[in-house]
């Protein structure tokens, strides 16, 4: 599988339908969490980032309870509750960002061991209505 190639996982290789992949964190500024994403994330959680698939992202300048930053996201409606139950299984009840890829299914074993992720993965979580 794309896991032992060295660099990271193709997205295409994390592709399915109807989940979402949610990550939360704490940044200062806005600039600093676009820099963390645009240089460190793909390096920090294994795989490429693919544009034009997102990832959809909010940036709060103050923490916030989980929910209410991810209320603002497109059909959050349909996977808030897991997403907000899967934060707390993580220990994040506030957090001032997020980051939700659409149609992606992380593996958490893709995560780089040496520690230095600023953002949390709090799972992958059913996304949408049943066809």
């Amino acid at each position: 599988m794309s896991e032992n190639k060295p660099g990271p996982v193709p997205y295409d290789d994390l592709r399915e339908s109807r989940v979402v992949s949610v990550w939360l964190g704490q940044f200062d500024t806005e600039e600093a969490f676009d820099e963390y994403l645009d240089r460190s994330f793909a390096s920090d959680f294994g795989f490429e980032i693919y544009p034009p698939a997102g990832p959809e992202c909010g940036f709060e300048e103050e923490p916030k309870p989980v929910r209410k930053l991810l209320e603002g996201f497109s059909s959050a409606a349909t996977f808030i509750d897991e997403a907000v139950a899967g934060a707390k299984r993580a220990g994040v009840e506030e957090a001032t960002t997020a980051v939700v890829f659409y149609a992606m299914r992380y593996r958490p074993g893709l995560i780089n061991p040496r520690g230095t992720a600023q953002l949390t993965f709090i799972g992958t979580f059913a996304f949408g209505k049943p066809e």
